[in-house]
Parts: structure tokens; sequence; C-alpha cells
């Protein structure tokens, strides 16, 4: 019994340390894929400021990507340019065509993981991380992967007052299921094809939302054009009180239900409102007259105009002032 127990004993002991020895990135996976670190599979670069000094280190064509600038899945241009000798001078490095940015140093991080792919050669500041992929992954592959763990890498972020950061050695040892090249291709062509799909849906449903409540505000004024013996003809001001919306940038958004509405109206929302609602919005600047009727509570953008006092004026009743 003793030998037995002794032999059961070693055997474990041996089945253990196999398992110990035995690569964990076969484990659990389909035939032919491998799990593997981010730091295995790509090679991570950091990037810099060049002197605001030199006028020349800003002349050239060369996009200069910025957190500001990363607004999309694929990153073409940047608002600022630097020239070759920007680079040679400086912290910052020029990233391929078809490699990753990562936005590891800004207030975003409190609440959103930018990613980007490059679709052209870009420098980079030293807020974003350039992700180059070797052999072992497509761009888009990995974009779709670290998308997908965005919930774990807001996890990894170190929060400060106002900017917050995600230390790149944390990044670096995510892990990635890995299957070969051409299973990646089909994959990533299958949710390209599906995303393309949601984004048309969300596109019909926008503009859905646009029709009706472009007819809404029709009805309510060709309902009030038959003008009866008691109408008064006055100005706006004489009934509603506009105010200059607030300035807010993606940025320093938090994610939240609160819309911000703007002169082309709702495309983002925050946690925090500074407009009660109903409330009735106009475009000020861009999209100019466009008028927007709030439920709830809102943050009326800088681009709009805002009724801060309906002066005793029902809300819905105010749209007409705006539009007639």
């Amino acid at each position: 019994q003793e030998a037995r127990e002794a032999r059961m004993r070693n055997d474990i002991g041996k089945e253990r340390n196999r398992r110990a020895a035995e690569t964990p990135r076969k484990r659990g996976l389909p035939e032919g894929w491998v799990e593997k670190r981010l730091g295995e599979v790509c090679i991570l670069i950091g990037g810099g400021t060049p002197s605001t000094n030199n006028e020349d280190y800003w002349s050239g064509d060369i996009p200069w990507i910025s957190p500001k600038d990363m607004k999309s899945k694929y990153i073409t241009d940047a608002l600022d340019h630097i020239s070759d000798s920007a680079i040679k001078n400086s912290a910052t490095n020029l990233i391929d065509e078809n490699s990753l940015l990562l936005v590891v140093r800004s207030g975003i991080l409190a609440h959103t993981i930018p990613i980007g792919i490059t679709k052209r050669k870009v420098a980079i500041n030293q807020d974003i991380k350039g992700i180059i992929p070797t052999k072992w992954v497509e761009p888009e592959f990995l974009y779709y992967q670290l998308s997908a763990c965005s919930t774990g890498l807001l996890g990894l972020v170190s929060r400060g007052a106002t900017v917050h950061r995600i230390k790149m050695d944390l990044v670096a040892t995510i892990r990635l299921k890995l299957p070969p090249i051409t299973e990646q291709k089909r994959i990533v062509a299958i949710l390209d094809e599906a995303f393309a799909a949601i984004d048309t849906a969300k596109e019909k449903i926008e503009r859905n939302i646009e029709n009706a409540h472009m007819l809404f505000v029709r009805q309510i004024a060709n309902s009030l054009n038959d003008h009866g013996p008691n109408w008064v003809q006055c100005s706006i001001g004489e009934q509603i009180q506009l105010q200059r919306g607030f300035d807010i940038t993606k940025e320093s958004q938090n994610k939240g239900f609160i819309p911000v509405v703007s002169s082309g109206g709702i495309k983002s929302y925050h946690n925090e409102a500074m407009a009660k609602g109903p409330g009735v919005v106009i475009g000020r600047k861009g999209t100019l007259g466009k008028v927007f009727y709030l439920e709830n509570d809102y943050w009326p953008h800088d681009t709009t105009l805002w009724v801060k006092n309906f002066m005793g004026n029902s809300p819905v009743l105010s749209i007409t002032f705006c539009v007639g």
C-alpha cells in the first residue's frame, strides 16, 4: 500500500512537473493556435516632442500624432506636422504604415483606451506608443484583440488628478491568442463585414431619428402658421433668453448618459449636465440655425445657443420662436 501511494505521489509529481514545463501557450487552444504576450510578437516604440523653439522642426509634412488625433480606427493625418530633422534631433520616432498606436498618457484614459492603425508613416509624441507587429500577427487582427481587451487595459491605468497613464511594461505582458496568419485574415474579414453592417444600421437609425425630429419641428411650426387676432409680433429676445453653450473636448468627457449637443446634434455623451431639461438648443457655429429639443438634462456645446430662460413660455412651443 505504501509503495503504491509512493508511486502515485511520484506520478503526480511528474505530471505537475510536465505541466509546469509545458508552455501554457498551447494549453486549451485550437490546433495551430498559440498564446503569446504582446511584447513577444510586437516591437514597442515610444515618442517625444521636438523643440517648439525651432520652426524648422514644425515645417514638414510628417503627421505628428498626439492623443487629440486618436479619434478613429485608421490614422491618416494629424493636426501638427514635423520635418525629418525633427525626427533626427528629438525623442520622437517614425512609425511605419500598418502599425498600431496606443494612447498611454491622457485624461481620456479615465474611460477610453484609444487605439488606431497607421495608414501612412507617422511620428508620435510621448503620450503615444507605437506597436509594430511582427510575422506572428496581422495588424487588423491585433487591433480587434486589443479592442476586445479594452476593459482589462482600463484596469491597468494609473489614475492621477487630471492625467492618467498606462505603464507599457504592463501592456507588454498582455496575452494574445493567435491563430495562423491565414486564419487571422479570415477572422478579420468576418469582423469587418459585421462591423460594417452595424455602422450601416446605426446610420439608418440616426437618419430616422433626424427625420422624426425635423417632422416634429415642422408640425409644431405649421400648426401655428395661422395667426389669430390676438397674436402679436415680437423679437425672440422678448420671449426667451439665449445663452452660448459650454466648451468641452472629447478628451475631457467622461462616460455617462448626458447628451452633449453640438450644432449638428447629439454626437457624444458625458457624465455631467450644464442645463436642465426640457430644453431647446440652436446651432450657432458649423451647422447654423438647426434646432433641437431635449426632454432631459443635457450639455449644450460651445457651437450652440441654448434657452436659459423660457420666460414663462412652453419649451415645446418655444421651438417655433427659433424656426419661424
